[in-house]
């Protein structure tokens, strides 16, 4: 026991030199550790019950923490464990969140003094179903003299699962197929891509699942060529007009379908009974579907060149009138031995009717008039005349005329 009490004194020192070392080398700091990812558990409470969830804070966690440098500076977020348990959620939809380092050794020598979030708020939504039709988009160009007839899709309808204000947003389903430079039909499966109402792509899908991801696509490609169309008409104007002819455009269309079909299809023939003219008394126009004329598996290339537009002319017939005096008439047959001589003193006038264009320019000396006396006897004979008409052009008026047979004088 001989000096115990200086020893104590030296041991106590001693500790005090050592702290004070301690402390000088290795101090209690604090610091903030950011973006600490949260890890949600029990997630199936909530997915169990056919709904989702959207995560609207606390899905990091920024925390601050107190201990020894040695230890702190050392310290990122990967060091942590923060966990929200769905198990102990809130009636307004509020997870604790739960933050502590991932050593026993660390969490030991540290103290979390504050932390920013402390909790996770979610939104819950429930998840419904529905069927929508699945389209088949074309880019690029097949080859030359080639067209994409048809593409579908070898399912026509995919059902989708969604939160509910995202399936709202869901019309229909689309295959976009690259057909450059197919010159034969040809499957290919592609990716589904969702769109919205006004054709815009989805690209922000979420929760969305799809009943498959990929689907085939059937595109039939067809030969193309061009051909002539030809149009006519039947049947008559009412009377007193005229039909003077028809304009149509296009003349000619481009079709489509398999090589062997196209290669006998010289020009499309619109059956004349399509036009039927009975009874018309003025200009018309008529519009013809022509694919209700093409061979079968035969379609239009271009949807311009389906329509026909035909311009059909019907004219009004016109009056003149024009004056034959008797040397304008041709007398024939005259019996042998006699004369014949028209009454005909003051001339004939001719009423004549047929279109403008026709009767404009008639003169009495431009039309072949005659008469026939073989039948006639010695004296007054009513006869008839006959005048030669050009097209379209008809007579109006009476012809008879009166022609007198005299012996020839010896």
């Amino acid at each position: 026991m001989k000096n115990l009490g200086l020893k104590l004194i030296s041991v106590f020192f001693a500790l005090v030199l050592w702290l004070v070392v301690v402390n000088v080398d290795n101090p209690t700091v604090t610091r903030t550790v950011v973006s600490i990812p949260v890890t949600p558990l029990n997630e199936q409470l909530i997915t169990d019950e056919g709904c989702v969830y959207r995560i609207i804070s606390g899905a990091t966690e920024t925390i601050q923490i107190k201990g020894p440098r040695s230890i702190v500076d050392k310290l990122t977020a990967s060091d942590f464990n923060a966990v929200a348990d769905f198990s102990k959620m809130s009636v307004v939809n509020a997870i604790p969140i739960a933050v502590e380092a991932k050593e026993t050794r660390i969490n030991n020598s540290l103290e979390i003094v504050s932390r920013r979030n402390n909790s996770m708020t979610i939104e819950i939504e429930k998840v419904e179903s529905k069927n929508i039709a699945v389209e088949v988009q074309t880019t690029g160009r097949p080859a030359n003299g080639y067209v994409v007839n048809s593409a579908k899709a070898k399912i026509t309808n995919i059902k989708v699962s969604a939160p509910i204000s995202q399936l709202k947003k869901i019309a229909k389903a689309v295959l976009v197929v690259d057909v450059s430079g197919a010159n034969s039909l040809f499957k290919k499966k592609e990716k589904v891509h969702l769109y919205d109402e006004t054709d815009t792509e989805i690209t922000t899908l979420g929760e969305v699942t799809l009943e498959v991801q990929k689907i085939q696509a059937i595109v039939e490609i067809d030969m193309t060529k061009k051909v002539d169309v030809q149009v006519g008409t039947s049947g008559t104007p009412a009377e007193g007009y005229s039909y003077e002819g028809l304009e149509y455009s296009p003349k000619s269309i481009t079709i489509c379908g398999q090589e062997n079909v196209l290669s006998s299809i010289e020009q499309i023939v619109i059956p004349n009974e399509v036009i039927n003219i009975d009874g018309w008394n003025e200009n018309k126009q008529v519009t013809i579907d022509i694919t209700k004329y093409l061979p079968a598996n035969v379609g239009v290339y271009r949807d311009k060149d389906r329509q026909i537009v035909v311009e059909l002319r019907i004219e009004a017939y016109g009056t003149k009138d024009v004056v034959l005096d008797a040397s304008q008439i041709e007398l024939l047959n005259i019996p042998e031995g006699y004369e014949a001589k028209l009454n005909l003193p003051n001339g004939m006038k001719i009423s004549l009717q047929g279109t403008q264009e026709n009767i404009k320019d008639l003169e009495a000396g431009s039309l072949a008039a005659r008469i026939d006396v073989s039948g006639c006897k010695k004296g007054k004979n009513a006869v008839m005349l006959v005048i030669d008409t050009p097209t379209n052009v008809t007579v109006l008026s009476s012809l008879e005329l009166e022609v007198t047979l005299t012996e020839k004088k010896q």
